[in-house]
């Protein structure tokens, strides 16, 4: 923009054309919507409740289509504004990732749930929707220790856990001593998988068993881990390495 062309072509090549701007009326413009959805995010902390900032509020419709986000303030409130009317569901999580609350969906009851197909349906009109809130707990957390079948620390491990509840959370690689977190979960009871997922050497996925270091390659075996508010340590496993099947094949 705010140069000018002069571009030159034989007069046969060309033919002349008229272009006439739509009417304003008709012209694109982006979809806003007049609903929005509103509450309060509390935090609970040994039985007292108090307002809680810094919590990101992120809707989107039942159909998985991002609505919008919004963040709570020091008060507490927030507010998610330009909603069309529909069906949303709400999520709340810690926007730094640093206080340690543990996510969950909006399901009309305190703590809410870490299930998306256990939130509920959050129905907008062309007005406010408010008292959609959040009461806010700290996580707990896994950690342990994974060896190779020497019993030296083994990095590039990834552990995740999964709840009976569906939801599921990882954790980076083990690091060079072989320890590794999986942090903020929601209290519970977890099964703890260990897969190789950036080591060089192709280690069989397990899951963790208390009555065995090795662990079990079968998902039914394996020992459930309670987590509380508190780190639940020492879940530990000893990764073996996997054999493989190698052969050629030829046409007929």
């Amino acid at each position: 923009m705010g140069a000018t062309f002069l571009v030159a072509l034989p007069m046969s090549s060309y033919a002349s054309v008229t272009r006439t701007p739509a009417p304003a009326a008709t012209r694109l413009r982006p979809r806003t919507g007049a609903g929005s959805i509103s509450g309060t995010v509390t935090q609970d902390v040994a039985g007292t409740i108090s307002d809680l900032a810094n919590i990101c509020v992120t809707v989107q419709t039942t159909g998985g289509v991002f609505g919008g986000i919004g963040t709570s303030t020091s008060n507490g409130s927030y507010s998610v504004t330009g909603l069309a009317a529909g069906g949303y569901t709400v999520w709340f999580s810690d926007c730094n990732n640093v206080g340690g609350y543990t996510s969950q969906y909006y399901d009309g009851a305190t703590g809410g749930t870490s299930s998306y197909n256990a939130a509920t349906t959050v129905n907008v009109t062309s007005g406010a929707t408010s008292g959609i809130d959040a009461q806010m707990s700290l996580g707990g957390s896994i950690s342990g220790t994974i060896y190779d079948s020497s019993g030296n620390p083994l990095a590039g491990v990834c552990a995740s856990a999964s709840s009976s509840g569906g939801g599921s959370s990882g954790a980076p690689p083990s690091g060079a001593n072989g320890t590794y977190t999986i942090a903020d979960l929601p209290a519970g009871s977890y099964v703890v998988q260990f897969t190789n997922c950036s080591s060089a050497t192709d280690y069989t996925t397990l899951y963790y068993d208390s009555s065995a270091l090795t662990g079990t390659t079968n998902f039914a075996n394996a020992s459930l881990v309670q987590v509380t508010n508190a780190t639940a340590s020492g879940i530990d496993a000893k990764m073996a390495s996997g054999g493989s099947i190698s052969g050629t094949i030829t046409d007929a």
